[in-house]
């Protein structure tokens, strides 16, 4: 039976913590940071409104290059594939009803976006998030920020300590006792989040990554990387053929 019990949210905390693990990447970013953040927002733009399949084409091309020079391909293939699904259940209607350029269009544009911005995010980090809005300027943003990533280890540590405690008093397994233990961890969850979040955001205001929080402190020295001068050529090429097609 206790093994039962240790299974009841075993899995969800599991996938979180695996989600957890390719959010908080210390490793350093791929990418210049304010650079990288404005050129994934400018390219993820230019696809999002483009109706040319060949923009699309070239988007997922240059998403999968990228990806694996990050090695994320597989977060990179994972998002794809779950956003070509989600795509695929919309248009679907559509498809049935005998149209095809419409629905197809739609699924790749999806799907090439989200890529092309799954794969800069992979290179950026969410250190590298951080970074790039501080030296954009976006100072608040940045340290709010800070605090939700600094948070998350803390969060789900205490979502799990109060779920074993709970599951330790449970006797019997069902869907039923799931369901409550569920819902007793929202009031406890909720007092926690906000105790620990103040107290948190004034240790990050006195170190805030090790890093100055001054508005704009990297945008004007910047020095490409390889990476930045390949985002940058297929924003060029991107914003081309859609102005040619």
């Amino acid at each position: 039976m206790m093994k039962s019990l240790d299974n009841i949210l075993n899995d969800y905390f599991f996938e979180l913590g695996d989600v957890l693990g390719k959010l908080l990447d210390s490793s350093q970013p791929r990418f210049t940071p304010s650079i990288g953040i404005v050129l994934s927002m400018l390219v993820t733009g230019i696809v999002s409104f483009s109706h040319t399949l060949h923009t699309f084409i070239l988007a997922l091309i240059f998403a999968s290059i990228i990806a694996f020079a990050t090695k994320k391909t597989r977060e990179w293939l994972y998002v794809t594939f779950i956003s070509i699904f989600f795509a695929l259940v919309v248009a679907l209607p559509v498809i049935l009803l005998g149209e095809t350029r419409e629905p197809v269009v739609f699924i790749l544009r999806v799907a090439a976006s989200a890529s092309l911005f799954t794969s800069m995010l992979g290179g950026l980090g969410w250190l590298g998030v951080v970074k790039g809005l501080n030296a954009l300027g976006f100072v608040e943003l940045s340290k709010q920020l800070g605090v939700l990533i600094r948070y998350i280890p803390e969060f789900i540590r205490k979502a799990q300590t109060s779920t074993l405690a709970r599951e330790a008093r449970t006797f019997t397994v069902s869907r039923k006792n799931r369901w409550i233990i569920g819902m007793s961890l929202v009031g406890d969850l909720i007092y926690e989040g906000f105790r620990t979040s103040y107290w948190l955001s004034l240790s990050t205001k006195s170190r805030y990554f090790g890093e100055a929080t001054t508005k704009g402190n990297n945008v004007l020295h910047w020095r490409p990387t390889p990476l930045d001068l390949f985002v940058l050529f297929s924003t060029i090429l991107l914003a081309y053929t859609v102005y040619a097609g």
